[in-house]
């Protein structure tokens, strides 16, 4: 169950996070603090990083059969996936 439906939860959940998160980050009192932009960036750099996770969220999911046409897309862009997952992932660290 967690490795299924409960992680798409928690995923929806901590997108939810970061976006309300970007909103009061960008907001005109804060803004323009050195310190502000920088997790603003952090935390835009994890928010990428989770939407190029979300097509492995929902294969692992099941939300496509195996050896169907979105199983082929999704294998041709599995390496596009994996590069900006790991630049995005590494982005968001630093």
């Amino acid at each position: 169950m967690l490795m299924g439906y409960g992680f798409l939860v928690v995923f929806l959940l901590a997108m939810f996070g970061n976006c309300i998160n970007l909103l009061i980050y960008n907001s005109d009192q804060i803004r323009y603090y050195i310190a502000i932009r920088m997790l603003c960036t952090r935390l835009l750099m994890n928010t990428l990083a989770m939407l190029f996770l979300l097509p492995q969220a929902l294969r692992t999911v099941g939300a496509w059969e195996v050896s169907s046409a979105a199983d082929a897309v999704y294998w041709g862009y599995y390496p596009y996936q994996a590069y900006f997952v790991n630049v995005f992932g590494f982005c968001a660290m630093w």
